[in-house]
C-alpha cells in the first residue's frame, strides 16, 4: 500500500510538472521588445521547461541581457534586430527557416559567469549581422551552422581559459578578423560551408593553423583560395595513388604468409 501511494504521488507530480511546462509563442500584441510578457501569449520564455517560438515578426532587445537564461526557436521570417549588444548565456537559440539576427555591436554566446554556457545553432537561410563576435567569453560557448551566412566583423573562439566551439555543416562565414583563442573550427564530414576572412584584403594565413588541431575537418584535406577555405576533395589520381598501395601491401602480405 505504501509503494502504490508513493507511486500515485510521484506519477501526480510528473503530470503536474507537464502541465506547467509550456510553450510560450510571439505575438508581438504590445510592442517589439523581447522582454514585454504582453507579447508572448503564455509569458516571458525561459530555459526551465516554457521555451518560446518566435514564427515571424521584428523583435528588438533594448538590453544585452535580454536572451539570458532562455530557449527560443526563431522560425519563418522572424528577425531579433537590436541596436544592443546580445548575450546568449545560460541559453539556446535556434535560428531556422529564413529568420535573421542582426546587432549593430557585439554577439557573446558564453557571457556571464562560467556557468552561463550559451549555444547557438543557425540553421537558417537568413543572415546573421554583427559586431565583434565571441564564441566562449567567460563560458563555454557553443555555434553550429548549417545554412545561410554568418558575417561578424570579427570572430573570435574562445577567451582565456574559455572553450568555444564553431562546427560548420554548411553555409557561408564571412569575417573581417578571424582568431582562436582557445577551442575550434570544425569543418564537418561532408561539409559545404565556407570559410572567408577579408582581413582588409590580406590573404589570410590559414595554412599557419591546418595540421594544428584547432582548425580540421574530418581528413585534413583543404582547398585554400586567398582567402577562402573549404573542406577540399581528394584528385582522382589520389584516389589511384592510395589504391595502389593499399594493394601493393596486400600483396607483400599475402607473400609474406605463403612464405612462412
Amino acid at each position: 500500500m505504501k509503494y502504490r501511494k508513493t507511486l500515485t504521488a510521484g506519477l501526480c507530480l510528473a503530470a503536474l510538472q507537464i502541465a506547467s511546462a509550456q510553450v510560450t509563442t510571439w505575438t508581438g500584441l504590445v510592442d517589439t521588445d523581447f522582454n514585454t510578457a504582453g507579447n508572448w501569449d503564455n509569458g516571458l520564455p525561459d530555459n526551465a521547461g516554457n521555451p518560446g517560438i518566435v514564427p515571424t515578426g521584428t523583435v528588438t532587445t533594448l538590453l544585452a541581457t535580454s536572451l539570458n537564461g532562455t530557449t527560443v526557436t526563431w522560425s519563418g521570417d522572424s528577425h531579433l534586430n537590436t541596436t544592443a549588444a546580445v548575450r546568449i548565456a545560460n541559453s539556446t537559440h535556434t535560428f531556422q527557416g529564413s529568420s535573421n539576427l542582426t546587432t549593430g555591436i557585439a554577439l557573446q554566446i558564453g557571457r556571464g559567469t562560467v556557468a552561463d554556457v550559451g549555444t547557438l545553432n543557425w540553421d537558417s537561410a537568413g543572415t546573421l549581422s554583427s559586431g565583434v563576435m565571441t564564441v566562449g567569453r567567460d563560458a563555454t560557448g557553443t555555434l553550429s551552422q548549417s545554412a545561410g551566412v554568418v558575417a561578424p566583423s570579427s570572430l573570435a573562439i574562445g577567451r582565456g581559459t574559455i572553450v568555444g566551439t564553431y562546427t560548420l555543416s554548411g553555409g557561408n562565414v564571412t569575417t573581417g578578423t578571424f582568431g582562436i583563442v582557445n577551442g575550434t573550427f570544425n569543418f564537418t564530414a561532408g561539409s559545404t560551408g565556407l570559410l572567408t576572412v577579408t582581413n582588409a584584403g590580406s590573404p589570410f594565413d590559414f595554412a599557419s593553423l591546418l595540421g594544428t588541431g584547432i582548425l580540421k575537418d574530418a581528413a585534413d584535406s583543404w582547398i585554400i583560395t586567398s582567402n577562402t577555405l573549404a573542406v577540399g576533395v581528394p584528385e582522382p589520381s589520389t584516389y589511384a595513388l592510395s589504391l595502389g598501395i593499399l594493394a601493393l601491401g596486400f600483396v607483400m602480405i599475402r607473400r609474406r604468409v605463403i612464405s612462412g
